[in-house]
């Protein structure tokens, strides 16, 4: 399985924020909910689920032994920036203008064409890959929305460019 990881900040990124609420992974691809809080993306729920961007900061259960509980450990994982949720703090992401690598080396993408989000379930997880696919007529079934995401730009990376879409693939 692929592992992407933001790589380098481009210019002109545009960004998203929400309450954190709830752990992310940096680089998972995440809506704002309406109650404000930066969610996954839920491609099983249509456009209402699409991704407005991949998140740029992890945010963790600050409860989760393995990360320390006492005030010293959580105050050395904020400095790190990593969030901690259901303290009212925001977690943030990135639009557009923002690199994307796999840090496994696992990804084949093809420079130049389209990326799109990958569907099939809570941010496409069930695909043997990094949720997102170049061949939405192959991968994605009648009824998932065909949402671009970004373009490649080397076999292992592409530049974050999220575009809203109302496009469902037809039968």
């Amino acid at each position: 399985m692929a592992d992407f990881q933001l790589a380098n900040a481009k210019d002109n990124n545009n960004r998203i924020a929400g309450a954190a609420t709830e752990e992310l992974e940096q680089a998972e691809f995440v809506r704002v909910n309406e109650d404000e809080e930066l969610v996954p993306a839920d491609v099983s729920e249509g456009v209402e689920g699409q991704a407005a961007g991949a998140c740029g900061t992890p945010v963790i259960d600050p409860d989760d032994a393995k990360y320390g509980t006492t005030d010293f450990m959580q105050n050395q994982l904020r400095e790190q920036n990593i969030v901690l949720a259901g303290e009212g703090g925001r977690a943030g992401g990135f639009r557009n203008n923002m690199m994307l690598e796999d840090q496994d080396g696992n990804c084949e993408l093809t420079p130049g064409m389209p990326v799109y989000l990958a569907q099939g379930s809570e941010n496409g997880y069930d695909i043997d890959a990094y949720p997102v696919t170049q061949y939405p007529d192959e991968d994605l079934e009648p009824g998932d929305v065909r949402q671009i995401v970004g373009y490649a730009e080397d076999c292992n990376s592409f530049v974050l460019d999220v575009q809203f879409t109302d496009e469902v693939v037809e039968e």
